[in-house]
């Protein structure tokens, strides 16, 4: 067959002939068959697939000659699943691993947990860590580096806290015991500071870096470059710069992700000169350059609309070999959409599809902006309908942007508006449970059905306006319609109550939320503490503070700072403040010095003898 012109063995090819070859135990032939098929992919991604593939058939056929594979193999095995977004066949492995009592399923766990996280599955994620401590295996560090990057990643520092302080715990009993213990590292840190950083307490997030040395733990490029990130998002260039010159005169140089960091934030500040020095620079240091690096410097240029300089680099990308992303293509898409340009827009579209690669939220919510502008109302309804049919879920600025077109659409028929300025900023003041339906119709119309992201979308938008009652309206259109709402609903909801000063519809929505199994934002806690001593319901508001305590699933120094010192003492509630302190005493709560301290600092000496029986003496 390898001589018939142009034939290439697909990838079933080779593994029906690898089974057949391992089955006989012909392994020397079989290694040989693997290494010409990797050769014969066209791409390393290619390569990456077969392999795993390859995997999957090496593992049957060493079961069918009764050849038990060992923890390294099923651990291989299931990573290779969880790269390629099969986390079900990955749960699979492990059950396997878990019924034949194989040695060494802590690593296992680990990497499809890690797998849960990348796909946003963080529920599955603990009911696995949580299955672990049931069965008696003991999580290692990276168990809790995967679980607390999977939090950050979804913004819920307030779970990744608690957990960052299991650890701590679990640390003090151990070192008790003279055994082997859990212990925060680099990469444990960098994850919460990079949340830090994300939610714009860079200061905090410094501090934090700061105390690391004293820890003994060393200050990772990863670090250093959320700091960097951090700095260029709240506008201060100068502190970012200076962070990145300390990184070349110390023991941890860049990497070309602090570089790409750089670049961006230059860019977009409209310092593209100097972005342009620091891409020599890094290519000097002997860094290849990379699509990342080309698309922020394009985005750089289609900022200032300057075509003919992006599409240079747009080809020079292409000549050199190296492929241009989604990131790149969309980039070409907004400017060209943003200047009235559509059909450009879909040539580039076309040309994107043909190199397979698929288009993301932000591509389809640029056409679908553009369509609507150019009065092409059904084509938008289709790209919404082609994207959900990707799976690739609309986000809260696509639902904003369909809105916002609809309420064009009515004050052009003058059933509402004589004239109104109806930019994005206005849609949510703007839209009724009306303005709502019509979306629905329009959705159901063309086969794409709301879901839960849908009402998410809405319903966020308009708490965000303090429109509790039409929000409450949404919701139970929601419910008749056999949908629940998320975490993210509930959140909106309670922190809209607590807004408006209705503190007995807010602990409501908290009780449904705990009887739902969601775990609430402490910052709900905070409004609505806050809120009921502000109205000088002090026992309704330490009855609420006790039964956040009572629940022990928050980090203790999260709760005080949050409450505290974010909360009662910003409000002047200082007295109120050192009650709430003895509620924590009472309640047996362990509080970091540092902590303690800043309390101290802000209450004055009044509390050092609570939070010496907390913390000791400090």
């Amino acid at each position: 067959m390898s001589q018939i012109p142009n034939f290439k063995p697909s990838v079933e090819t080779f593994a029906s002939l690898l089974k057949i070859l391992v089955k006989n135990q012909f392994l020397g032939a079989a290694e040989k068959i693997r290494i010409s098929m990797v050769k014969a992919c066209e791409t390393d991604e290619d390569a990456r697939l077969g392999r795993t593939k390859e995997a999957c058939e090496l593992f049957k056929g060493m079961n069918e000659r009764g050849c038990e594979p060992n923890a390294y193999t099923y651990t291989v095995l299931i990573d290779g699943l969880c790269k390629y977004k099969k986390v079900d066949e990955a749960r699979k492995l492990l059950n396997m691993m878990e019924e034949k009592r194989v040695v060494g399923i802590v690593v296992a766990c680990n990497a499809l947990i890690d797998g849960y996280c990348e796909e946003g599955k963080i529920e599955d994620a603990i009911e696995l860590f949580e299955n672990m401590e049931k069965k008696e295996l003991k999580p290692n560090v990276r168990t809790y580096n995967e679980l607390i990057g999977g939090y950050c990643k979804v913004g819920h520092i307030h779970k990744a806290m608690a957990l960052f302080d299991k650890m701590m715990k679990m640390k003090l009993l151990i070192n008790l015991m003279n055994t082997n213990g859990v212990i925060p590292d680099g990469w444990t840190y960098s994850a919460i500071i990079q949340a830090l950083c994300g939610r714009g307490n860079v200061g905090e997030a410094h501090k934090l870096v700061n105390s690391l040395k004293e820890k003994g733990i060393i200050v990772n490029e990863v670090i250093f470059t959320n700091l960097i990130d951090g700095y260029f998002q709240i506008g201060k260039i100068d502190s970012a710069l200076a962070l990145f010159n300390q990184m070349l005169i110390g023991d941890c140089l860049p990497n070309s992700w602090t570089y790409n960091v750089l670049i961006h934030g230059l860019c977009k500040e409209d310092r593209i000169q100097e972005a342009l020095v620091i891409i020599g620079k890094m290519i000097k240091e002997g860094f290849k350059s990379e699509i990342t690096t080309y698309t922020i410097l394009i985005e750089g240029f289609l900022k200032r609309f300057d075509l003919v300089d992006a599409h240079k680099i747009f080809f020079e990308i292409i000549s050199s070999g190296l492929k241009p992303d989604v990131c790149t293509y969309t980039s070409f898409i907004l400017a060209y959409c943003s200047q009235g340009m559509v059909k450009e827009a879909e040539d580039m579209m076309k040309m994107m599809m043909e190199e397979g690669v698929e288009p993301d939220t932000a591509t389809y919510t640029v056409f679908i902006d553009a369509y609507f502008r150019t009065g092409k109302f059904d084509s938008a309804f289709e790209v919404l309908k082609r994207m959900m049919d990707a799976k690739c879920e609309p986000s809260h600025h696509t639902y904003a942007i369909i809105v916002k077109h609809l309420l064009v659409l009515q004050q052009k028929e003058n059933i509402k508006f004589q004239t109104f300025d109806l930019n994005i900023g206005n849609v949510w003041k703007l839209m009724d449970l009306e303005t709502a339906m019509d979306l629905f119709s329009e959705m159901v119309k063309r086969n794409c059905v709301p879901n839960v992201k849908t009402f998410e979308a809405l319903t966020v938008g308009l708490c965000k306006e303090n429109r509790l009652e039409e929000a409450c309206r949404l919701v139970s259109h929601m419910l008749t319609n056999g949908l629940y709402p998320n975490e993210h609903i509930y959140t909106s909801l309670v922190n809209c109550s607590c807004y408006l000063r209705m503190f007995d519809k807010a602990l409501t929505l908290l009780d449904n939320m705990i009887d739902n199994k969601i775990l609430p934002h402490l910052e709900s806690y905070q409004l609505l503490i806050c809120g009921l001593y502000d109205e000088g319901k002090q026992e309704e508001g330490k009855e609420v503070f006790c039964s956040l305590i009572d629940g022990y699933q928050y980090n203790a120094d999260e709760v005080a700072w949050k409450i505290f010192l974010d909360g009662l003492l910003k409000r002047g509630l200082r007295n109120e403040c050192l009650k709430l302190a003895d509620v924590m005493e009472e309640k047996g709560c362990q509080l970091n010095p540092r902590t303690s301290a800043t309390l101290v600092e802000n209450t004055g000496d009044c509390m050092s003898s609570t939070l010496d029986v907390i913390v000791g003496p400090i």
